[in-house]
């Protein structure tokens, strides 16, 4: 047999589905259909899941907090969220835990109505926010500080709800600015509005949306929940390593066709901050429950290591795995 030919069966038996025997049926929770998914999306798409002999079905649930409940309740296996639902509910008592951490700060900007030329102005106007407590909340807020500006002093935070109705707020302008990223920004500026901040300039360390799952589930099905996790990284090593699938299985799950919106999408997403090694940290877990604090008490004393175990993420990274995936 040539040497091209065996190179041919290798791959042909890297891409095989598992045998319906030792394939294992998982179903994934995610809350919003946008970039912030995306590694799940490239991950069950180029068949990195099959290739860990898993079944996976991916299931959309409208919001954090439906997703978790979702968890707690057995009717999914894992989600991929933003921390604060979950570290919410845990501290409620659910027995949830992080095992990876996509992306290590806030990723959206501040977008907001043609007069606004600079933070000052924004004295005396609205911001639109999904809700009280969430992640956009959260990160306006540090914006707002940052800049001098008391939150609902100086500037009014009107519940809006998702991203899509700010953009209807904001052309309505019934706001005058509000935190969005793709593709909800790309809509924003084709209505005339600007980006006035880039909240990763903050420099703030914060896990943004992670990968849960609980942990008793964990600990019945170890092997399960590790081979998970193989499949994720090679999802991430894949929408980085090839931006062309990428955005295709983007424009599958977003139905965008316009390229430059995708290509945003994939810039903002995974060129600009997306994890090779998805390893969550004390500070990104603290900045979720100081944003909890003020509306949480058992936030306020609660330990970042409670929420999150590195030690699959620190075992596919010490062995070399998650190296080999970019080689």
């Amino acid at each position: 047999m040539t040497l091209r030919n065996v190179s041919v069966v290798f791959i042909l038996l890297l891409l095989s589905p598992a045998s319906p025997v030792d394939s294992q049926n998982l179903k994934v929770g995610y809350p919003s259909i946008g970039g912030a998914q995306t590694p799940l999306f490239v991950a069950k798409e180029s068949g990195a899941f099959r290739r860990q002999g898993l079944n996976v079905e991916t299931i959309f649930i409208a919001g954090g907090n439906r997703v978790v409940q979702a968890m707690i309740a057995g009717d999914i296996q894992f989600g991929q969220v933003s921390q604060a639902p979950a570290i919410s509910a845990s501290l409620a008592g659910a027995d949830l835990v992080f095992i990876a951490n996509l992306y290590p700060t806030l990723v959206y900007s501040l977008w907001v109505a043609p007069e606004i030329k600079q933070p000052a102005d924004l004295k005396g106007k609205k911001l639109g926010i999904t809700s009280f407590g969430s992640v956009i909340d959260f990160g306006t807020q540090l914006f707002l500080k940052k800049f001098n500006l008391i939150p609902d002093k100086d500037v009014a935070l009107i519940q809006v709800g998702g991203q899509n109705n700010a953009v209807a707020a904001l052309a309505a302008k019934a706001i005058q600015g509000c935190l969005l990223n793709p593709p909800a920004s790309i809509e924003a500026k084709k209505l005339g509005a600007q980006e006035l901040f880039d909240l990763r300039e903050l420099g703030v360390d914060y896990a943004f949306v992670g990968v849960a799952v609980s942990r008793a589930y964990w600990n019945r099905n170890p092997d399960v929940v590790e081979r998970f996790t193989k499949a994720y990284v090679e999802g991430i090593s894949i929408a980085k390593r090839d931006p062309g699938l990428t955005t295709r299985v983007l424009g599958k799950y977003t139905k965008a066709t316009d390229q430059k919106e995708l290509a945003e999408t994939y810039r903002v997403f995974v060129t600009n901050t997306l994890l090779d090694k998805p390893y969550t940290t004390d500070q990104g877990i603290q900045a979720n429950l100081d944003g909890l604090g003020p509306k949480l008490k058992a936030a306020q004393n609660a330990k970042p290591q409670t929420f999150y175990d590195n030690r699959i993420i620190d075992k596919l990274d010490k062995s070399g795995y998650i190296r080999s995936l970019y080689q």
